[in-house]
């Protein structure tokens, strides 16, 4: 995790797995962080690891962020195999619905861009 002017930049580790418990726990760290430093942008990339967290885990962690960030977050996921996906558009619009923009998108470049509208 990096922290910039604009927010957090986290990449997670090649190889790693992720989990439901885990996922879970990476949320409340990263939300917490954007506590400490009054920011509310987060990059996420997902290229590099392996998910294997379950659909409405996706919700709690929407939930999640909100409570500990509060409204106004913005989160630019890195997944190029979730975009466009049914389970994907659900998320983001779930999230809408909580004040929390989320968005999936193929590339870095893209994902910033949109991230710092």
């Amino acid at each position: 995790m990096i922290e910039t002017e604009w927010g957090l930049d986290v990449t997670m580790k090649k190889y790693a797995i992720v989990d439901d418990i885990s996922f879970i726990e990476i949320v409340k760290h990263v939300s917490q962080k954007c506590n400490e430093i009054e920011k509310k942008r987060i990059l996420v990339d997902f290229t590099t690891f392996e998910q294997k967290v379950a659909f409405l885990k996706l919700f709690e962690a929407a939930n999640v962020s909100k409570q500990i960030v509060g409204p106004g977050l913005r989160l630019a996921f890195i997944a190029p195999h979730l975009v466009n996906n049914e389970n994907s558009r659900f998320v983001e619009n779930v999230g809408y619905n909580r004040a929390v923009d989320i968005e999936y998108f193929y590339d870095r470049e893209t994902a910033k861009e949109w991230l710092l509208k």
